[in-house]
C-alpha cells in the first residue's frame, strides 16, 4: 500500500468498533481464556491435547458464549456510539456557533449567498413538481395516452379526430383498453339570480372509466348517455357544485336549466379531479350528427382521443397499432384521409406541452446558480481556514486528531448552510409566489404548482449536501495543518503555498459559469425585444374581448342570430365611449380554425382540399383592429343570410399562395370540406395579422361575413376611446336589455390577449436573467474576496516593492492583471461552455441565433468590467501600504 493510501486510511479511521473487529475482540478474548486455562493444566502433568480438550470442556458452550459476548459488546458499542456522538455533536455545534458569532459581517454574507442558492433552486424545483413530476390525479396515469391527428399536408403534429376516424381507432386497435374522445364546450346556467357562465369539457360516455374516476356524489355517464335522443346530463366540478350550487347533496338528481335546456345534475367530481385545465362541468359527446353528414364525417376535425393502455402494450406499440389504420382509411378514402396519419403520446405530455424544455434549461440554471453560490462559500471559508492555521495548529499539536478537526469544521459549514437553507426556502416559497402572480398563464393548465413536503424535503436536501459540498475541501486543507511548521512560519506565508491556486480556480469556474447565465439571458431578452417588435398587423389598443354563445332555441335560425347581434351592436354604438363594435368567431395570436379551399375553374385535388384559415366576422371587424383594406371592400349590410354567392374578403397572404400574383378580386370559390358547397364570391383584400401568435408566420385566412354563416358563438372587440375594462357594466346592461339568460364570458383585453401570448417566453426570460444577475452578484464578490484575500497575503511583498520604489499604478497593474489573468481563464471556458449548450434553448429564440456575437460580445465586457470592478477596491488599498508597518507585520 502506498504511503498516501495509508494515510488516507488512517485519515478516514472510524473512531468506533467495526462489527468485524468486535468479532476479531471476542475471538481473541475466548482464545487467551481457553489458552491460560490450557497451560494451567499442562503445568500440573496433561499432555497438549488433553489440556485443551478438558479446558474446552470445563469451558462449557463456547459458541454460545462468542454469540452472547458479541451481542453484548455490539449492544454497549451502540450505546457508547451514540452518547459520543451526541456528546461531541452538542460541542461540535456550541464551538461553530461560537465561532460563527464573532464573525458577524463573514455570516451574513455566507448566509446570503447560501439562501440564494437553496431559494434559486428550491424556487424552479417547485414549478417542476408543479408542472413534470406531479401525477396525474388518474388511476395509473403512466398508462394514459392522447390520440391526435398527425396531419402531415398541413405539418401539424397534433390536430384533431374526425369522427368516422375515431370510429375506426376505436373498433380496429389491439393495444389499447379503449379509446374515448374529448371537446370543448359551454354552458350557461340559469337560476334565480344572474345567469353564470361554465366552461367545460363534453366526454365521451366511456372517459370517465379510461381515466379510472369515480365521482364524490352521485354517479358518471352510462354507456348510452352520448347518443342523441337522451336526457341531457351533467358532472359538475367540486368547485362548481361548491361555487355555484353552495356544496348542497341534494342537488344531486336534480333538473337545471343549462343554455335554455333542462339537464339533469348527476354526479360531483372529487376536489382536485380535472382534465387538464380549469373545467367547471363534464357533459357527453355526442358525435352522432357528424357520423350521418357525409361531408363531415371523415373531414371535419373537433375531437381529441384518450385511451389507456392494455398490460404490456408501450407507447409505440400503440402508435404503429393506430397507424397501420391510418394508412388503410387513407388509401380507402383518399378524398379525406391522404396525409392524415395519427399521433400517440402520453397524456402528461399532451398536457405540459412544450413547457418541458424550458423548465429544463430553467432548472440546469438554477444548478448553475448553486454551483456559484457553493463556490463563494468554499472560497470563503478557505479565507477563513487559511485565516485559523495558527488555531488549528495549536489544536493538533494540543492532541486533536485530524478527523476531528474536519469534523469540526463541517459542522460549521453545515450549520452555515442548515441556517441559509432556512432562509433559502422562504425566498423559494416567496419567489414561486412573485412569479406566479407576474406571469399566472405562463404554465400549462394542469400544473398544480404549491410547497409540499417534497419541496421542503428538496431543500433540505440541496442545504446539506451544499454545506457538504462547499465545506468538505476547505475542511480538507484545514485539517492537514502541519502543527510544527505552521507555528514556525507565518500564516499568510503557509496560506498562500496551499490555496492560491484552487482559490483562482474556483473563481474562474464562478466566471465560466456567469458566462453560460449571462449569454442564456442575455439572447432570450434580445429574443423577446424582436417578437414584441413584430409586427401584429393589427392594433390591440383600447380593445375590450368579450364572448356570448347564443345556445337556446331561441336563436335556432340565421335571421334570428343576426337580429341578436345587430341589436347588441347598435346599443353598444350608442356608449359614448365606443369607437367601434367588431365580431369574430376566432381572435387574433390565439389561432383559427381552418376551412378546405376550392377556387371555381381549378381541378378537384384527388386528395385532401388545400387548407387555408377560417374566420366569419361582422362589418367593423377590420375597422375594430384597424386591418388595413387592401382592395375591393369589407362586410356591408346587404351580405345577408340567403344571399348567394356569400361574400369572402381574404389576406394578402392567401392572395399570394393560392392566386400567384392574379387578382382574386371577384373570384368564385367554396370553403369547407366539399368542393360543391356553398359557393362564394371574393369582394376585398386586408392585410396579414399575426394570428397564430407572435412567432409564427402569418397564414391564409378567408374571413366571411357572420350573418351569413348564421354563427351563434361570437367575439366582440370593441373599440373604446379610454379604459376598454370600464366599458364592462355598459356592456353587461346592452346584453341584459335583450336578452336576460345570457352570460357574458371571456372578458379581456387585447393587449392582455397580446401579453398572454408571450407569457411562458416572458416568464423564461424573466426567471433566467433573475439567476443570471444573481450569478454575476456571487461572481463579483468571489473575486472580490479573492483579490482582497491576495493583497493582504502579498502585504509584505507589495511593501518591499513600493520601498523598491514602485509606484501606484504599477501596484494597481498587478492587482488588477492578476484578476484579469483569473477572469480571463473563465471567460475563455464559459464561451466554450455557452457555445456548446446555447443551442439547448435554440427553440426558446426568435429571430436571434445561438451564436449571437452581440450577445457573446455584451456578456464578455460585462464580466471584464465586472471583475476590474471587483479588483479595484483591494487594488486601491494595495497603493497605500506602509512598507515599514508590511514588514512588521510579517
Amino acid at each position: 500500500m502506498s504511503p498516501n493510501a495509508d494515510r488516507s486510511r488512517r485519515f478516514f479511521r472510524f473512531p468506533w468498533r467495526s462489527p468485524t473487529r468486535i468479532r476479531e475482540d471476542v475471538d481473541d478474548e475466548l482464545r487467551f481464556h481457553l489458552d491460560m486455562r490450557t497451560a494451567e493444566l499442562v503445568a500440573g502433568g496433561m499432555s497438549e491435547v488433553a489440556a485443551r480438550r478438558e479446558a474446552t470442556r470445563e469451558f462449557g458452550d463456547v459458541e454460545f458464549t462468542r454469540r452472547y459476548c458479541r451481542r453484548l459488546d455490539e449492544g454497549n458499542e451502540r450505546r457508547t456510539r451514540r452518547g459520543e456522538w451526541l456528546t461531541d455533536a452538542r460541542q461540535d455545534l456550541a464551538q461553530s456557533l461560537r465561532v460563527l458569532r464573532r464573525s458577524p459581517g463573514f455570516l451574513a454574507i455566507a448566509l446570503i449567498t447560501i439562501a440564494l442558492g437553496v431559494g434559486a433552486n428550491s424556487a424552479i424545483f417547485t414549478v417542476v413538481r408543479g408542472v413534470l413530476l406531479r401525477p396525474l390525479p388518474f388511476d395509473h396515469p403512466e398508462r394514459l395516452v392522447s390520440v391526435y391527428e398527425n396531419n402531415v399536408s398541413e405539418h401539424a403534429a397534433r390536430s384533431q379526430l374526425a369522427a368516422a376516424d375515431y370510429v375506426d381507432y376505436r373498433r380496429d386497435q389491439s393495444t389499447l383498453t379503449d379509446i374515448g374522445i374529448v371537446g370543448y364546450t359551454g354552458l350557461a346556467y340559469q337560476g334565480s339570480s344572474d345567469p353564470v357562465a361554465l366552461r367545460g369539457l363534453r366526454f365521451s360516455a366511456n372517459v370517465f372509466s379510461i381515466l379510472g374516476v369515480r365521482p364524490m356524489l352521485g354517479r358518471t355517464f352510462a354507456p348510452d348517455e352520448d347518443k342523441p335522443g337522451k336526457t341531457a346530463v351533467v358532472v359538475l366540478s367540486y368547485a362548481t357544485w361548491r361555487g355555484v350550487f353552495g356544496g348542497d347533496s341534494g342537488v344531486v338528481g336534480r333538473t337545471v336549466q343549462m343554455s335554455g335546456t333542462p339537464t339533469v345534475i348527476i354526479g360531483v367530481m372529487p376536489p382536485g379531479f380535472t382534465f387538464g385545465g380549469d373545467e367547471q362541468f363534464w357533459a357527453p359527446f355526442d358525435m352522432q350528427w357528424q357520423l350521418d353528414d357525409v361531408n363531415r364525417s371523415r373531414k371535419f376535425h373537433n375531437m381529441v382521443g384518450v385511451a389507456r393502455l392494455r398490460t404490456g402494450a408501450t407507447l409505440a406499440g400503440a402508435q404503429s397499432d393506430l397507424l397501420t389504420i391510418a394508412h388503410r382509411n387513407e388509401r380507402a378514402f383518399p378524398a379525406s384521409n391522404t396525409g392524415h396519419l395519427v399521433n400517440v403520446v402520453a397524456l402528461h405530455s399532451a398536457f405540459v406541452g412544450d413547457s418541458r424544455p424550458a423548465l429544463l434549461v430553467l432548472a440546469a440554471a438554477a444548478l448553475c446558480v448553486l454551483l456559484i453560490a457553493c463556490a463563494n462559500l468554499a472560497n470563503l471559508l478557505f479565507s477563513r481556514t487559511l485565516a485559523r492555521q495558527r488555531e488549528l495548529a495549536v489544536r493538533v499539536a494540543l492532541g486533536a486528531g485530524r478527523g476531528r478537526l474536519v469534523r469540526q469544521l463541517l459542522t460549521e459549514s453545515l450549520v452555515l448552510a442548515g441556517l441559509g437553507g432556512m432562509a433559502g426556502s422562504a425566498i423559494g416559497w416567496a419567489g414561486t409566489r412573485a412569479l406566479l402572480s407576474v406571469a399566472p398563464d405562463a404554465l400549462p393548465p394542469v400544473s398544480k404548482v404549491s410547497v409540499d413536503p417534497i419541496v421542503v424535503a428538496f431543500a433540505l436536501a440541496v442545504s446539506l449536501g451544499s454545506g457538504v459540498l462547499f465545506g468538505l475541501v476547505p475542511a480538507w486543507t484545514g485539517a492537514r495543518t502541519d502543527a510544527e511548521r505552521t507555528l514556525r512560519e507565518t500564516s499568510r506565508a503557509v496560506a498562500g503555498r496551499r490555496a492560491d491556486r484552487l482559490r483562482r480556480l474556483l473563481v474562474a469556474g464562478q466566471t465560466a459559469l456567469t458566462l453560460v447565465l449571462l449569454v442564456g439571458a442575455g439572447l432570450l431578452v434580445r429574443s423577446l425585444d424582436r417578437l414584441q417588435h413584430v409586427a401584429l398587423g393589427f392594433d390591440p389598443a383600447n380593445v375590450l374581448v368579450t364572448e356570448i354563445a347564443l345556445t337556446s332555441n331561441a336563436y335556432d335560425t340565421r335571421p334570428r342570430i343576426a337580429r341578436f347581434y345587430e341589436s347588441l351592436f347598435e346599443r353598444l354604438r350608442a356608449a359614448p365611449q365606443v369607437r367601434v363594435v367588431g365580431a369574430t368567431t376566432t381572435v387574433p395570436l390565439r389561432g383559427s380554425w381552418t376551412s378546405g379551399l376550392h377556387i371555381e375553374g381549378e381541378p378537384v385535388p384527388n386528395g385532401p382540399l388545400p387548407s387555408i384559415g377560417y374566420s366569419a366576422v361582422n362589418d367593423d371587424y377590420f375597422r375594430a383592429l384597424s386591418i388595413p383594406l387592401r382592395r375591393g371592400r369589407g362586410f356591408i349590410p346587404q351580405d345577408a343570410p340567403g344571399i348567394s354567392p356569400r361574400a369572402v374578403v381574404l389576406n394578402d397572404e392567401a392572395v399570394r399562395r393560392f392566386w400567384a400574383g392574379r387578382d382574386p378580386i371577384g373570384a368564385r370559390l367554396q370553403l369547407g370540406p366539399d368542393p360543391k358547397g356553398p359557393p362564394y364570391v371574393v369582394v376585398g383584400i386586408v392585410g396579414d395579422v399575426r394570428q397564430d401568435g407572435f412567432d409564427a408566420q402569418p397564414r391564409p385566412i378567408a374571413y366571411t361575413s357572420y350573418r351569413q354563416e348564421g354563427q351563434s358563438y361570437m367575439i366582440l372587440l370593441t373599440k373604446t376611446t379610454g379604459d376598454p375594462l370600464g366599458l364592462l357594466a355598459t356592456f353587461r346592461a346592452a346584453v341584459r336589455e335583450i336578452d336576460r339568460t345570457l352570460p357574458i364570458t371571456g372578458v379581456t383585453t387585447m393587449e392582455q390577449v397580446a401579453g398572454n401570448s408571450l407569457a411562458r417566453r416572458r416568464f423564461s426570460m424573466l426567471l433566467l436573467s433573475i439567476f443570471a444577475a444573481v450569478s454575476l452578484v456571487l461572481a463579483v464578490v468571489g473575486t472580490y474576496g479573492v483579490m482582497a484575500y491576495t493583497v493582504s497575503a502579498r502585504t509584505p511583498e507589495l511593501g518591499v516593492r513600493i520601498a523598491l520604489g514602485a509606484t501606484t499604478s504599477n501596484v494597481l497593474g498587478l492587482v488588477v492583471r492578476q484578476s484579469m489573468t483569473t477572469s480571463a481563464l473563465g471567460i475563455g471556458i464559459g464561451v466554450i461552455a455557452a457555445v456548446l449548450l446555447a443551442k439547448a434553448i435554440r427553440g426558446l429564440l426568435y429571430g436571434v441565433e445561438p451564436t449571437d456575437v452581440t450577445t457573446f460580445i455584451a456578456v464578455i465586457m460585462l464580466l471584464l468590467g465586472a471583475s476590474i470592478l471587483a479588483a479595484f477596491v483591494p487594488a486601491r488599498r494595495a497603493t497605500h501600504i506602509d512598507p515599514i508597518e508590511a514588514l512588521r507585520r510579517d
